[in-house]
This record gives C-alpha cells, structure tokens and sequence, in this order.
C-alpha cells in the first residue's frame, strides 16, 4: 500500500529522506559532513589565502574544535580589552562639542563689561546708547556672533546710579557670567526666536539673580530696591501729557524705522534694531541736551528697536505701531 502505483506522476511519490535532514534517525557523521562543508564554504567567502593569523577570517578558517573557539575567544577579550585601555578620555571630541559654547559664552562675557564701562566711564554714552554702538560695531567686524554680542551688551546697560543697579565695575563680573551661562541654552535650542525681547529677557533675569542673590544679602544695594517706595502712586504722577507724547511718538517711529531698516538692507535683527536705535539716540543726544527730555526719549526709541527686530512671522508689521503702544503703556506704569 506504501509503494506508489506504476506510471503515477513523480510528483506524487513520497519525498525520500535527504542527507542534510536534521532528524534523529540520521546519523552523526552525516550531520558533521554537512557542518564541515557548510564551514568551507563560508571559509572560502570570508577570505582568500593571504590572511593574518588571529584575525577574524584566519579564525573562521581553521577547523571548528573546541580549542579554536577558546583560542577565538580569548583573542576577542584581549583586543577588546586593550581598545579600552587605550580609549581614555577623548579630549578633542569634548573640545568640538564644547568649543560653540564656550565661544558664545566669552563674547557675551566681554561685550557685559564693555558695554557697562563706556556707558559709565567713557564719554557721554548714556546706557541707551552704549548698547547700540557695541552691537553696531559688533556686527561689522564680527557679524557671526552679533546675537551673542546683543546680549552682553543689553546685560551691561544695567545702571550705576539713579536707580542703583551696579554700583562697581568689579559687580558687573557677576552678571555677565550669569548672562554668558543663560544664553547658552537659549542659544543652543533656540527659545523664544524671532521676538524681540529675547536678548533683553536673558540679560534682565540675568542682573536680577545677581541682585537678588549677591547684592542685597551683601548690603550692596537696599532690599527697597523692589519695594513700592519708588511705585508710582497715582495715575497723574505718571501721566503727564508732554510725557506720554514723547513715549508714544517716538516709540512707534524708533519701531517702524527698525522694521523697515531690516527689510530694507536685509541685516540681521539686532543688527537692524542696534543701527536705528544708534542714529536716533546720537541725533537726540547731540540735539538735545542733558535731562528728562532726553532720558525719556532714549528709552522711548529703544523700546521701540527691540519691538521692531521681531521676525514677521512673530510680529507683523503692520501691528508694530499697536505693539509699540502697548509697550509704551508698560513702561510707564513699570
């Protein structure tokens, strides 16, 4: 019954039992035949005659006893032991990660004090100014790090007096190490990008830890520092007529002259902001003369920079002038 019938398809017969079937009725030798033809053939592909001894391919070459994989595998730890010891500390992998960074942080670091010290100790800068003359200038001769620049630079228009903010030069180390170390991460990810308080928020968190934390405990400056004594108590204190015209004209003027300056010349934001906020200030400084009038209309003009470098896909520009009343309005009441 098992035999197939004569002149049945081939197709139809039984399908013998072949050499290489991993069966228990197959015998031992024949299973190790086939293993060792299986390993000449992947012999021959890993490599030709030449091959070194103790690589890989040599290994594989070799007859698989027990000793050849001791052999092999005390080779393989001792190489991969060796490669970690020589690995070590990669000095020059820590370096090209580290170097944007510390690069970043040193500019910001120098601009800080450099800012802080023509604004105090040169010629009549005013904080205003010194801001936009160092990013103006940083940004011929360096404009790859004009950013970092911007926010060492608005770090060190903290005042020396009337209201006390820095009171030495040796104080302003502190938050310009505290501004070079925030914007690092701001930098790296990219936070708040596009708006125009993004330098000004890193050096205002900046001098306010310093404050906070070094300057007050110190007795550098009052603790009234941010008490209600120099609030504005009641609406009229702050809204003088003559003093809310100065603010609302010039603000929106300082921020649609910065906005059409970067479309204009295609410079970079702060770039833009700096050199419009840089001609008004020497035009009002030079113009005008030492006072309120003068005060006020600086501030009012680099409001309105910082709000005109915002990227149009932040602030469009026809909502400019509505920003820059509405910053004025904050200022004021600040």
């Amino acid at each position: 019954a098992s035999e197939p019938a004569r002149g049945a398809p081939a197709s139809e017969f039984a399908r013998p039992t072949l050499a290489y079937d991993r069966s228990e009725s197959q015998p031992n030798g024949q299973r190790q035949g086939l293993r060792n033809i299986l390993a000449s053939r992947a012999r021959n592909w890993l490599g030709g005659a030449n091959v070194e001894p103790g690589t890989p391919v040599e290994l594989a070459r070799r007859p698989h006893t027990e000793d050849s994989f001791r052999l092999a595998r005390a080779i393989r730890m001792r190489v991969f032991t060796r490669e970690e010891e020589d690995e070590g500390f990669d000095w020059n992998a820590f370096w090209s990660k580290m170097a944007p960074d510390t690069v970043q942080f040193v500019i910001v670091f120098l601009s800080c004090i450099y800012s802080y010290c023509i604004a105090h100790y040169g010629p009549a800068f005013r904080v205003q100014l010194a801001w936009a003359f160092v990013v103006s200038l940083g940004s011929l001769y360096m404009p790859q790090f004009v950013e970092a620049i911007a926010v060492g630079a608005i770090a060190g228009m903290s005042n020396k007096r009337h209201p006390r903010v820095i009171p030495t030069t040796p104080w302003i180390l502190v938050p310009a190490v505290l501004t070079g170390l925030l914007w690092i991460p701001f930098h790296r990810r990219k936070l708040f990008e596009g708006n125009g308080g993004r330098y000004g928020l890193v050096g205002f968190v900046a001098t306010n830890i310093t404050a906070i934390l070094f300057l007050m405990p110190l007795n550098v400056i009052p603790f009234g520092r941010y008490s209600d004594s120099h609030a504005v108590t009641t609406w009229s204190h702050a809204a003088r007529f003559w003093l809310v015209a100065r603010y609302a004209f010039c603000t929106p003027l300082a921020g649609i002259l910065t906005r059409v300056t970067k479309i204009s010349t295609g410079h970079r934001d702060i770039t833009a902001g700096a050199m419009s906020a840089l001609l008004l200030i020497s035009l009002v400084q030079t113009v005008g003369r030492k006072g309120d009038l003068t005060y006020d209309i600086s501030q009012a003009v680099t409001i309105g920079a910082f709000i005109g470098i915002s990227d149009a896909t932040v602030l469009q520009s026809q909502h400019v002038p509505l920003c820059c009343l509405l910053g004025v309005g904050f200022r004021l009441l600040s």
